[in-house]
């Protein structure tokens, strides 16, 4: 017996013949009443196994999956049509993840033959994505203290995120000298994430970063003292704004060694005693 072709579907012909190569004369005895007759062919089933692949957090729940296909005849081309779906359930990290697989199709010369599973699941995993603070130096005066005041801005969050997440103020910048000069590296540790406890586990950030920074230097006021005519033109002033112990050398002369009021004094520094 055999159906016309060999496609699935419902109510198919089939044209039957006796055959005599098992027991020839008992077949003898009989004759078909019609050699024609109907049946069905149903679909084979497939099975496709969904594998999750790893992603990085990027707020949608949008996944990619791999697949195999098992239950295709031997001869048959199938697959599934590239228009099917992977999600995952939520948009936050995890692991072991579930996702929904839908708008499962087949394609392929012979798919009419097969039936599938319009949906299928899987598992996957979301991992953290980098947040990066991006820092920059304020600048200071010196104040012989290795405090570095600097300021940030964050990149690498998503719209969705904004108000969520952010650094805490916990960080430590300090310069690695304290004296004045420019490109003096400051380090930067203790770096941390804060926010909506969900939000921020979508995100990991390096605790420690280096940028460079100036210290500029420091005015220092003076004040003239007044003497005795002596026939120098040495003078002695006295100086604010120093910083602690700081010790400050000086040079000072008046214009002329001649008595005077508010004669005027020419101030510079001397390297002599604390060059820096």
């Amino acid at each position: 017996a055999n159906f016309d072709d060999f496609n699935a579907g419902s109510n198919k012909h089939i044209t039957v013949s006796l055959s005599d190569t098992i027991l020839p004369n008992v077949n003898n005895n009989y004759q078909l009443f019609t050699i024609h007759d109907k049946a069905n062919v149903f679909q084979a089933l497939l099975k496709a196994t969904f594998t999750g692949l790893t992603k990085v957090y990027n707020a949608v729940t949008d996944g990619q999956t791999t697949y195999t296909i098992s239950g295709i005849i031997d001869g048959d081309i199938i697959d599934i049509s590239n228009i099917y779906t992977s999600n995952f359930y939520d948009i936050n990290v995890e692991d072991n993840k579930l996702m929904f697989i839908n708008y499962v199709n087949l394609i392929g010369d012979n798919y009419f033959n097969y039936v599938i599973d319009a949906s299928g699941y899987a598992y996957g995993q979301i991992i953290q994505k980098q947040l990066i603070p991006n820092f920059y130096q304020l600048g200071k005066v010196y104040d012989r203290n290795q405090y570095a005041p600097i300021a940030y801005n964050l990149s690498g969050f998503f719209p969705i995120d904004i108000g969520h997440i952010d650094i805490s103020f916990v960080w430590v910048a300090t310069y690695r000298d304290y004296n004045v000069n420019i490109g003096i590296p400051i380090d930067i540790s203790n770096i941390i994430i804060w926010g909506d406890k969900v939000v921020i586990n979508n995100y990991y950030i390096i605790s420690t970063s280096t940028i460079s920074g100036i210290i500029s230097k420091r005015y220092l006021y003076t004040t003239g003292i007044d003497k005795n005519y002596d026939r120098k033109v040495i003078a002695n002033v006295s100086i604010s704004n120093i910083v602690g112990d700081d010790v400050i050398g000086y040079f000072a002369n008046f214009d002329d060694f001649n008595a005077g009021s508010n004669k005027h004094i020419t101030v510079s520094l001397s390297d002599t005693i604390l060059p820096n």
